[in-house]
């Protein structure tokens, strides 16, 4: 075997590899995974949006335990890569989501916030 076809061999061994290496855990709302700054307010419209939506589109929220009378619900998810040979840095570090919704007294959505980040 060449040595052209021993590295490019071993290429497309490391990276068929990486491919289960690097997925990691997923935790919390997987609902959430889809959502971010730029389709936040026409998956939630101030004003518009009710808790039913809500429930409908992310189930319950994680600070309420069943109680949907309070006026702010909050989700999580979490979605944590794990590599053997990288640092978690970036996009290999994987995603790290809080929203936070806050209804009116007629469960009517008032204001949606969404923070994005890499995870630690």
């Amino acid at each position: 075997m060449t040595s052209i076809c021993k590295a490019a061999y071993l290429l497309s061994m490391v990276l068929s590899l990486s491919g289960c290496v690097l997925d990691g855990a997923r935790s919390h709302s997987t609902a959430l995974e889809d959502v971010d700054n730029d389709n936040l307010h026409t998956l939630f419209i101030n004003g518009k949006t009710t808790k039913r939506d809500v429930l409908i589109k992310l189930g319950p929220p994680l600070n309420n335990k069943g109680d949907i009378a309070t006026l702010i619900w909050l989700y999580h998810y979490r979605h944590e890569k794990r590599p053997l040979f990288l640092p978690k840095v970036g996009p290999l570090a994987g995603q790290d989501k809080t929203l936070s919704l806050r209804f009116d007294e007629k469960g009517v959505l008032a204001d949606a916030v969404l923070i994005d980040k890499a995870a630690n």
